[in-house]
């Protein structure tokens, strides 16, 4: 296998990332929330939201999909097109914030609300 050209590192440079790396991401969070709400272990909400604050607030570099994704899936099929960071980041700010509630409130005992927010 053949050295992975980047032309934008995935840590450093913050004002694009790799289209693929975003769809990575929330597949992820797709399948561990649907884990979640059809298991009913809601615990697994708060540590979705809690990534998701952690990769917004420190960077890519604490986002466990996102390393995930640059340092395993990103090396075997190559980079994608580059597009600008911040409509992701607009959305893991919404995942965060839905999530957060969505734990909070089952949390609270208000599951059919949970489970909707889930």
């Amino acid at each position: 296998m053949s050295a992975l050209t980047r032309t934008a590192h995935p840590y450093r440079d913050t004002d694009v990332i790799d289209a693929r790396a975003p769809r990575f991401n929330q597949a992820t969070v797709g399948v561990v929330s649907l884990v979640a709400v059809v298991t009913g272990w809601w615990p697994l909400l708060g540590v979705l939201a809690a990534q998701l604050g952690i990769g917004l607030r420190f960077g890519r570099r604490y986002c466990l999909p996102c390393v995930a994704y640059f340092e395993l899936v990103q090396p075997r099929f190559g980079e994608g097109p580059i597009e600008d960071s911040r409509p992701p980041k607009f959305a893991n700010q919404v995942g965060f914030v839905v999530l957060t509630t969505a734990t909070l409130v089952h949390t609270v005992g208000l599951t059919a609300l949970g489970t909707g927010l889930g």
